[in-house]
C-alpha cells in the first residue's frame, strides 16, 4: 500500500459519510470498526488462532520452530479439516 497515512483516513471517512447516506438508521460506530478490521487487519483472527493452537498443543518457548513436528505444520493441518 502505498497511500499515506492521511489518504488512508480521508478515504475510510469518505466511505463511512457514504454508507451513512444510504442507511442512515443503522450503527455506525460498529459498522465502521468491522469494515477497518476487516481491511487492515485480515490476518489478526488467524495469527490468533495459531497462538491460541501453539497454547493447547503445549508449545513453550522455542518449541514452536526447534522441534518436529513444527507447530506451523500441525497448525496447518487443522486448517485443513
Amino acid at each position: 500500500m502505498n497511500a499515506t497515512k492521511e489518504q488512508i483516513i480521508a478515504q475510510i471517512k469518505q466511505r463511512i459519510l457514504d454508507e451513512r447516506r444510504k442507511h442512515s438508521k443503522l450503527d455506525w460506530a460498529e459498522i465502521a470498526a468491522r469494515k477497518i478490521y476487516a481491511t487492515y487487519f485480515p490476518d489478526l483472527d488467524l495469527l490468533n488462532d495459531y497462538s491460541l493452537f501453539l497454547e493447547k498443543q503445549g508449545y513453550m518457548d522455542i518449541d514452536w520452530r526447534a522441534e518436529e513436528p513444527y507447530a506451523i505444520d500441525e497448525f496447518i493441518k487443522t486448517l485443513k479439516k
